[in-house]
């Protein structure tokens, strides 16, 4: 039996040491996880309190309902991420459909998650990316468009153009890294 299996039994049944020996494991990576979504210090933190709080509210039934700790933990902080920007009426869907993933992506991890999670996630991404670098990314990556074209068409440089890329997907790295890191 693995040690997540067996801290959530003993959660089930009202332990605060189990409790704390998951939150001791995985808060910190529910943080980095939820702050490169949020990108504000506060409400990550208060968001990564709540996850854990949920947890310990729910902790009787979670064994019904999880088979992978890490997935499950997953899955509510997505849901926590998505909740918070439907309260702030911040999220906006950027059209994303023709964005190779493979390129950001260092794994295949449509084999553990959806596409439609996998895009739901990019859009939240991008949607709280600053207004330049989102603009220059989406007509890059969602129109096809190249630096030369982009560059005139907003009147910037094609470094500029080529910066912004940059930033955009090594955000979108980072936000993949982390969420290799749940499975």
């Amino acid at each position: 039996m693995t040690d997540d299996r067996k801290y959530v039994q003993d959660l089930s049944k009202g332990s605060r040491k189990a409790f704390e020996a998951l939150y001791m494991r995985y808060s910190f990576l529910v943080e980095h996880f939820v702050g490169a979504l949020v990108k504000d210090s506060v409400a990550t933190d208060d968001i990564t309190q709540n996850i854990f709080m949920n947890l310990w509210v729910r902790r009787e039934k979670l064994p019904e309902e999880c088979h992978s700790f890490r997935s499950w933990l997953f899955t509510a902080s997505r849901n926590a991420v998505y909740d918070w920007f439907r309260r702030q009426d911040k999220l906006q869907k950027v059209s994303m459909d023709s964005v190779d993933l493979s390129g950001i992506l260092a794994r295949d991890v449509n084999k553990v998650m959806d596409d439609a999670e996998l895009l739901d996630l990019v859009n939240v991404a991008v949607s709280n990316m600053p207004e330049k670098r989102k603009q220059i990314f989406t007509l890059s990556r969602a129109r096809g468009m190249k630096n030369a074209e982009i560059a005139e068409l907003l009147g910037v440089s094609e470094k500029t153009v080529e910066y912004h890329i940059g930033k955009a997907l090594e955000e979108l790295r980072k936000l993949s890294y982390i969420i290799l890191l749940f499975f």
